[in-house]
């Protein structure tokens, strides 16, 4: 059985709770495992690729069209809010490809020029840096996590939060209070102003109870 961890023919919540455990642990490590050789490699290759990267910027900041029927898509990139966002994508996946298209025989004839290394292998090494920050994003994810960590860290923003939850869960407290009030027998209404008094008489009535019994 998929569980049956000591092979005893039964599978109890234990078992069940730990071969899951296991399954995750396995995968968080293969995960761990990638993200280790492809947030190296991610880098590099945001390194290399950096001009293919500022041409697609580019064109698609400055060929996008701006003039849509609808006003354009919203964007998180103040740069592109109101653009039609297609033709930004087109424009940007355009400048990608000439940008390949120029820089791979560049470096594959640097490579034979100045060095003894294979120029087919380098080329393939930097296909693969590539598709590793492809994939990784290094440089997108580290500027997300700034962007979150100071919005979250703002003292202004996390002030008016702060207070936003606590009105919403006086708010709530309040609400459940009066529905439990409302709802509740005459010896529990208003019991969660002192709760330790109504533990008590609880507890009192209890033992009434068992020593008549």
């Amino acid at each position: 059985m998929k569980f049956d961890i000591d092979g005893d023919g039964k599978v109890d919540m234990k078992e069940q709770v730990q071969s899951e455990l296991a399954l995750i642990l396995k995968q968080n490590r293969v995960e761990l495992a990638k993200q280790v050789l492809l947030i190296p490699l991610g880098l590099i290759g945001t390194v290399i690729h950096a001009p293919i990267i500022v041409l697609s910027k580019f064109l698609g900041l400055k060929m996008g069209v701006s003039t849509t029927t609808d006003g354009g898509a919203p964007s998180l990139d103040d740069n592109f809010d109101g653009k039609d966002q297609s033709v930004v994508a087109t424009m940007q996946m355009m400048g990608g490809l000439v940008g390949v298209a120029i820089l791979y025989p560049a470096i594959g004839i640097a490579t034979t020029l100045f060095t003894s290394l294979s120029p087919l292998l380098t080329v393939s090494c930097v296909a693969a840096s590539g598709y590793a920050m492809a994939l990784s994003q290094p440089v997108g994810v580290f500027i997300r996590k700034m962007k979150a960590a100071k919005k979250i860290h703002s003292s202004k923003q996390s002030t008016e939060w702060m207070s936003e939850l606590k009105q919403r869960r006086e708010s709530l407290q309040s609400g459940l209070r009066s529905f439990a009030d409302d709802n509740a027998p005459s010896d529990m209404k208003g019991w969660w102003k002192n709760p330790e008094k109504y533990v008590s008489g609880l507890k009192k009535q209890q033992l009434e109870a068992e020593k008549q019994w």
